[in-house]
């Protein structure tokens, strides 16, 4: 499939009157391949003819974005790649800011070819829709390709667009926001993967200080991301500062869970490994009994 979607040679212009409307009717009456039909004719008049007002442009172009999502629905996946390729191509003739309704569409043809496997063509459209200003549709897309480079066993190329994201995601949103916590636990857990610990360790202290602000300390996410700081510096080496962390992690789990709780006993036995690693082997084994007495 080729989806070039910029074509500068060719001027804007607006759609035949009522065509939409037609095309509306037969979407109405589930006549899906016919209404495909007027609005690929719609979209080739779309240069030549300027004869619809801009609400009339409108309509046609999301009944085409509405006719592709109900193909995907069906599975019938070619087809509604095909609609959103016609539909990037006549929107690339209008500037972004005119026409904020492009990113989307491009947001939704990368998740199409995702589904088909098309994952170097997912990328390369990802890739061309990066430039221009910042906005959160554009930061989607940013997201979609460091997600198919993970995809693509190409994960520092997107550790270093996600880091990006979150620079992004913090000029737009809060520091606490949803959007931003969750990039920064896809991005730590990346950067676990690959070894970068000390990196990992100042995302998750941001990230707990964020979850902390936004859910307070008794939650389950804030002992969570605590435990995960703990297993970064025991990956270190920083076996006392790490088995302190657990020690905090404990008290939150008893207090939250209980004492015999599967999440509190697998909390002990990370304790148990640490002390082992400083010499202290005796308490480690009173813990691992503990642990075995309870299970």
């Amino acid at each position: 499939t080729d989806i070039t979607i910029m074509d500068d040679s060719q001027s804007f212009q607006k759609p035949t009157v009522g065509g939409h409307l037609a095309a509306k009717s037969l979407i109405d009456s589930e006549r899906y391949d016919e209404a495909a039909s007027v609005l690929s004719l719609l979209l080739e008049e779309a240069r030549s003819n300027p004869s619809l007002s801009e609400e009339e442009f409108r309509e046609t172009l999301n009944l085409q974005r509405h006719l592709s999502s109900i193909y995907e629905e069906q599975g019938d996946y070619e087809k509604a790649t095909s609609l959103l390729i016609d539909l990037c191509k006549i929107q690339s003739n209008v500037p972004d800011d005119d026409d904020p309704g492009i990113l989307k569409t491009k947001i939704k043809l990368i998740s199409l070819l995702q589904k088909q496997g098309k994952l170097e063509e997912a990328l390369d459209l990802g890739f061309q829709s990066l430039t221009g200003p910042n906005s959160e549709d554009r930061i989607q897309i940013q997201k979609q390709v460091a997600y198919l480079l993970v995809h693509l066993h190409r994960v520092p190329e997107a550790i270093n667009q996600l880091e990006q994201v979150l620079e992004k995601e913090k000029e737009i949103f809060w520091n606490s926001s949803p959007e931003v916590i969750s990039t920064q636990k896809t991005l730590a857990s990346l950067l676990s993967s690959e070894g970068y610990f000390e990196r990992t360790r100042q995302l998750l202290t941001e990230l707990l200080e964020s979850l902390r602000k936004s859910l307070g300390q008794d939650h389950l996410e804030v002992v969570g991301t605590l435990e995960n700081i703990a297993a970064v510096l025991a990956s270190q080496g920083r076996y006392r500062e790490g088995l302190k962390s657990l020690e905090e992690v404990l008290g939150l789990r008893e207090k939250i869970q209980s004492r015999n709780h599967p999440d509190t006993l697998s909390t002990l036995q990370s304790m148990s490994v640490i002390m082992s690693s400083l010499g202290d082997h005796e308490r480690a084994a009173n813990i691992l009994n503990e642990v075995h007495s309870v299970r």
